[in-house]
């Protein structure tokens, strides 16, 4: 039912423009314009489809929520990016305070008023707003509101169809339907109103519609707002079929309007692609096959058909059919390893043209070879290198591709790098001789790069040469042979060991004193020239043996580390050096060392192990180095090594660093020999000692470092007042873990 709401209607002023409204087209054939084919073709088209959005209000509501217009639009000068639309056959870009969405938008129109121009100064609703055809839809039971942008910036366009939209109400005689479009451009920001059908109903709203735009640059009810109608369509009787007119802005606050072409933009539905040849419908669908005995043209076509609105996109591609050439081939190989000189002549091609010539090498398609050939109908393909050719075919503009001629495939002539070696052993330095057997096909120049493994390099091309070696190992040397072509390369294992190691083993590296120590050679040596490796030990204690392995142990009754050394020596004679490092300790020794500590919670070391322990045992059952005793007493420490066990202890006296002094809160410098001297009493042992006195204004009057030394009440040598002074005391107690304390207060001069 309608909210009976009568909101005084307004409209407009001028508007002007020029500006192409062909709807471009959404249909594209993707093959190019004559193309050139010799047999059937798969023709592809492609289709663009606008999606649209529904966006109907309940009643005569606006629409429950704005629309994005998808694009910046200037409306009398200000900038929106989205809309809101009116069951009522118009948009607003009223979004916040005036026209709330989803709620009731004017549709009374019976007192409207022409009299202060073509607009009223008393509608709210239609302030700042575009009107399609104004009047009062109702849309409870049937009809359209959609919306859709399309195009390609900058040149976008936002569409808000109104498809079918009932009248209100049949029971007054208003039981026609109106269908109309409005368009707003990106950049021009132009408006176009696009009417298929507008109707009269007397019976209602006395027939009265407004097309046109207003602005909201004067608030309601205080004058006159910028408007420009259509002419004759300013709140009055009026029809409409096919119709179309534009706005154009003349200045920020006015626009031009004229009538233009009714050319509507559809929202255009998932359709069908037509395919015609002349007038013969060949077939629907994306894609189609043709084969055209004759140069043609073929035909696809998309109709569309949205909210009445009609459009037929279409596309054309013209086919050319082109003669064929046989051709055949002969073939030169390229003459030595890596030259591309290889050749492939084409007899059978087209005479005195510009033959285009396509191939694979490898399975890679080459770039064409343009070839303008004589009478003789000879092509080439030069400059070819070792490869695999295939798919070699020929072709001009006016024929077709030529018969595939066979694979073609170029080796490289034989190419290859080698040699062999001989070794002279020596003990500081190795010589290796080479004997160059490379070998190449081809009147080339050969270089050659000897990479010895050991980081030497050199480019000899003698048959015969040698290297010296400088350290033994396995080495492998390389020969890098190239004709700046081609490149081969030859490598062969040198083992430069002479398999002379010396090595033994020893059954324990750590012994206590007067323990014994046994020796095993387990040295790999060669024997070459029926000479054997013979062996001599050093045991670190001055004995000697020449034995293989020694079949007595030595016993060492010193401290200290030792080192065993065997020296093997070979057939050359060379020599090699195998060495064990040992140590012999005794029992670990501590001493007892008594401490007085700052407690009662501290840290306390048991002094000087003189041999690492492995494991400690306290008194009180701890196993660390140190313990944090809790009172005064003996406490015994266990420590064990390798070697066995020693036991030491310490006695541990606590203080309580806190208290270690003891300060009067007054005193009587009164020469009476009572009680003359502030002093400060210590009772701990005391390694510094600071004491400051201050007046009540915080003069400094006494310092003293001395803790037997006292203040006798004088400042300067003279008697201060009686009264209440400040003492600041530093000390450090002459503990192991003491450090400096601080204490403060006052004391009492009394006379």
């Amino acid at each position: 039912m309608k909210k009976n709401y009568s909101f005084p209607v307004f409209f407009f002023c001028l508007f002007m423009l020029f500006c192409n409204t062909e709807t471009k087209a959404q249909l594209t054939i993707l093959t190019p314009n004559d193309t050139m084919v010799c047999g059937p073709t798969l023709l592809r088209a492609s289709t663009t489809v606008t999606p649209a959005t529904v966006v109907n209000p309940v009643d005569d509501d606006y629409a429950p929520h704005t629309s994005a217009i998808g694009f910046p639009f200037v409306f009398y000068n200000r900038t929106y990016m989205r809309c809101l639309i009116s069951s009522n056959g118009y948009i607003t870009f009223n979004l916040q305070d005036t026209l709330p969405a989803n709620l009731y938008s004017a549709w009374s129109l019976d007192s409207f008023s022409t009299t202060n121009g073509p607009c009223t100064d008393s509608n709210n609703s239609c302030v700042n707003s575009i009107c399609g055809v104004y009047e009062d839809l109702y849309l409870v039971n049937s009809g359209t509101i959609e919306t859709y942008t399309i195009g390609i910036a900058p040149f976008r366009k936002f569409c808000v169809n109104f498809c079918t939209c009932p009248m209100y109400l049949p029971s007054f005689g208003c039981n026609q339907t109106e269908t109309f479009q409005i368009i707003l451009y990106e950049t021009t920001n132009n408006i176009e109103v696009h009417i298929a059908q507008k109707h009269l109903c007397t019976g209602w709203n006395n027939g009265l519609a407004i097309e046109g735009v207003a602005d909201s640059a004067t608030a309601p009810g205080q004058g006159t707002i910028h408007a420009t109608p259509v002419p004759g369509r300013n709140c009055k009787m009026w029809t409409a079929t096919n119709d179309a007119y534009r706005f154009t802005t003349y200045s920020v606050d006015s626009y031009t309007v004229a009538p233009i072409p009714f050319a509507p933009i559809p929202d255009v539905p998932p359709g069908t692609v037509y395919w015609y040849h002349g007038n013969t419908l060949l077939g629907t669908g994306n894609t189609i096959t043709v084969n055209p005995v004759d140069s043609t043209t073929y035909t696809a076509i998309f109709p569309s058909t949205n909210c009445s609105f009609t459009d037929t996109f279409t596309d054309h591609v013209r086919l050319l059919i082109a003669q064929s050439m046989t051709i055949r081939s002969t073939v030169t190989p390229p003459s030595t390893c890596g030259a591309c000189d290889g050749q492939i002549e084409i007899q059978g091609m087209t005479p005195n043209v510009n033959d285009s010539i396509i191939f694979m090498k490898n399975a890679i398609w080459q770039p064409a070879v343009i070839y303008h050939t004589n009478s003789d109908s000879i092509g080439f393909i030069s400059n070819l290198c070792a490869g695999n050719y295939d798919s070699v075919i020929a072709y001009t503009p006016t024929h077709c591709p030529s018969n595939v001629l066979a694979p073609v495939v170029f080796n490289n002539p034989p190419f290859s790098a080698n040699f062999t070696d001989s070794i002279a052993f020596g003990c500081k330095a190795d010589t290796v001789y080479f004997r160059d057997k490379s070998f190449s096909v081809g009147a080339t120049t050969t270089l050659f790069r000897w990479e010895y493994g050991d980081g030497s390099v050199d480019t000899s091309s003698s048959i015969l040469h040698s290297h010296v070696y400088k350290a033994q190992g396995i080495y492998n040397p390389t020969l890098v042979f190239t004709n700046t072509f081609c490149i081969d390369s030859f490598a062969i294992k040198t083992n430069l060991r002479h398999q002379l190691l010396a090595n033994f083993t020893v059954p324990k590296d750590l012994l206590c004193q007067g323990e014994t120590e046994a020796f095993t050679n387990t040295s790999i040596d060669t024997t070459r020239n029926g000479i054997a490796p013979s062996y001599n030990w050093y045991f670190g204690d001055g004995s000697t043996s020449t034995a293989f392995s020694p079949s007595y142990a030595y016993g060492y009754e010193d401290t200290g580390t030792y080192t065993a050394m065997l020296i093997a020596q070979d057939f050359v004679p060379c020599y090699d050096t195998a060495y064990q490092v040992f140590n012999v300790i005794s029992k670990p020794k501590a001493y007892d060392m008594d401490s007085s500590f700052c407690g009662p919670n501290t840290t306390i070391p048991i002094g000087m192990i003189i041999n690492n322990a492995d494991t400690y045992l306290w008194s009180t059952g701890a196993t660390t180095p140190t313990i944090i005793p809790d009172t005064e007493g003996i406490y015994t420490l266990t420590a064990t090594n390798h070697c066995g066990p020693d036991i030491s202890s310490v006695k541990v006296t606590l203080y309580d660093c806190d208290k270690c002094l003891f300060v009067p809160t007054a005193f009587t410098p009164n020469d009476d020999g009572l009680n003359d001297i502030f002093h400060v009493r210590v009772l701990c042992p005391i390694r510094t000692f600071g004491l400051k006195i201050f007046n009540r204004y915080g003069q400094l009057v006494y310092t003293s470092y001395y803790v037997n030394q006292g203040w006798d009440g004088k400042f300067n040598g003279v008697p201060v007042d009686i009264g209440t002074y400040l003492y600041e005391v530093t000390y450090t107690p002459d503990l192991l873990n003491a450090h400096e304390l601080y204490r403060k207060g006052d004391v009492t001069v009394i006379r």
